[in-house]
C-alpha cells in the first residue's frame, strides 16, 4: 500500500490543525486533530440502533476527554464512498480517516475475517462478543493492519443475519433455488448462496431498497435492526430466522494517521474504542422489540432446530474449504477457542 503514501501525509497536513493562537496560561500550544468517519448508516439508524449509537459514544467519548484537541466528524450514508474498495481504499488513499465496515465486506482486501464469514460457526451472541474480546479477535485486527495498513479501532457486536425474500418463505436450504439474493462481497459469503442453488448479486447496501423494489434481487440477508430502520421491510415480504452469518461492524482508522496523534490522544481513542466495544447491556431488549415491530410487516417464520440443522449440513463444503485455505493447525486453534468459550459459558 505504499503507493498511497504521499496522498496520506497530505491528508494528515489536512486534518492537523496547530493552534497557534489558544495557548494555555503556561504559553503553550496544543494541536487540533479532525478526523472524517465515513459512516455508510444513517443518522437516524445511528440513534436508533446500540451497535450504531456505539460510535456515537465513541465520538463523544473522544471529544470530551480531549478537551475537542480530537474531533470527529461523521458523514452520513456513504457520502465519502459506499463500495467496500471505496471504503477501505478511501482509508488508505486519505480521502478519510476513519470508517465503519462489517466484516463480510473486506475479503477482496484481506481473508482475515475468514473465521467470521464461515457460516454457522457461531451460532450464539454472547459466544460471538467473547470470540471478538479474545485472541481470535486480535489475530483478525493483527492481520488486517498486515494487509491493508488499517488499524481496527474496535469491533462490534450487531447480531445474526437473517434471510428475507419477496418470492416464498424459505424453511430449508432447497428454497433458495432460482433466487436472486444480494449478498456481501466475501467469497465464503458467496459459495454460501450458489451452494444452495441461488444466484448472487453485489449490490451496495445503500440501494438494497430501490433493487427490491424494482425487482433487481429477490432478497438479501440482513440484521433485523436494518430491516427496520432503513424500512427495507416494505419492500420484502417473507422474514425467516436464518442466523446464517455473524457479521459484527468494524471501525478502522489508517494505522499512520493513527500514529500521528500524539500518545495521550492515542490514550484518549484507545480508552474510548474499548468501551464502545464492551457496551452489549441493551442489544438483547432492543433486539426484542425489532422482531416485534417487523413480525407486524412481514411474514415471519422461526425455524425449528432441525431445519437450522440443514442448512449447516448444507454448508459443510464451504467449511471444509475454510478448513484448506486455513490450514489444519489455525482451523483447531479457532474451533478449540470457540469450543473453550461456550463451555466457559454454558452453551452446547
Amino acid at each position: 500500500m505504499k503507493k498511497f503514501s504521499l496522498l496520506l501525509v497530505v491528508s494528515i497536513l489536512f486534518v492537523l490543525v496547530a493552534c497557534s493562537g489558544n495557548d494555555d496560561s503556561e504559553g503553550t500550544n496544543e494541536e487540533e486533530y479532525v478526523f472524517r468517519f465515513n459512516a455508510n448508516f444513517s443518522e437516524n439508524e445511528l440513534e436508533n440502533t446500540p451497535a450504531l449509537h456505539s460510535i456515537k459514544e465513541f465520538k463523544e467519548e473522544v471529544e470530551k476527554k480531549s478537551d475537542g484537541r480530537l474531533q470527529i466528524d461523521l458523514f452520513f450514508d456513504g457520502q465519502l464512498g459506499k463500495s467496500p474498495s471505496e471504503v477501505i481504499g478511501g482509508a488508505q488513499s486519505g480521502a478519510f480517516e476513519m470508517f465503519n465496515l462489517v466484516s463480510a465486506s473486506w475479503g477482496e482486501y484481506t481473508d482475515a475475517f475468514l473465521p467470521l464469514n464461515i457460516p454457522y460457526l457461531i451460532t450464539d451472541a454472547e459466544v460471538g462478543q467473547e470470540v471478538l474480546n479474545g485472541s481470535i479477535g486480535e489475530s483478525m485486527a493483527e492481520k488486517v493492519l498486515e494487509d491493508t495498513e488499517v488499524r481496527i479501532a474496535f469491533y462490534r457486536d450487531q447480531g445474526f443475519r437473517h434471510m428475507s425474500n419477496n418470492k416464498k418463505p424459505i424453511e430449508s436450504p432447497a428454497d433458495l433455488k432460482g433466487l436472486k439474493m444480494r449478498v456481501l462481497d466475501d467469497p465464503y459469503t458467496i459459495d454460501t448462496y450458489k451452494t444452495m442453488g441461488a444466484s448472487t448479486v453485489s449490490i451496495a447496501y445503500s440501494e438494497l431498497y430501490t433493487s427490491a423494489q424494482q425487482g433487481v434481487i429477490d432478497g438479501f440477508d440482513n440484521l433485523y435492526p436494518n430491516l427496520l430502520n432503513a424500512k427495507l421491510h416494505e419492500v420484502q415480504e417473507y422474514l425467516t430466522a436464518t442466523k446464517n452469518g455473524y457479521t459484527p461492524i468494524v471501525v478502522g482508522i489508517h494505522d499512520e494517521v493513527y500514529q500521528s496523534l500524539p500518545e495521550d490522544l492515542q490514550e484518549i481513542f484507545d480508552e474510548a474504542a474499548y468501551n464502545s466495544q464492551q457496551r452489549t447491556e441493551e442489544d438483547d431488549l432492543f433486539m426484542e422489540e425489532v422482531i416485534e415491530e417487523l413480525e407486524e410487516h412481514m411474514e415471519f417464520n422461526e425455524l425449528t432446530q432441525d431445519q437450522l440443522d440443514a442448512f449447516k449440513e448444507e454448508m459443510a463444503p464451504i467449511e471444509e474449504k475454510a478448513k484448506e485455505n486455513l490450514g489444519e493447525e489455525e482451523w483447531n486453534k479457532i474451533i478449540d477457542e470457540i469450543q473453550e468459550i461456550e463451555a466457559e459459558l454454558g452453551i452446547e
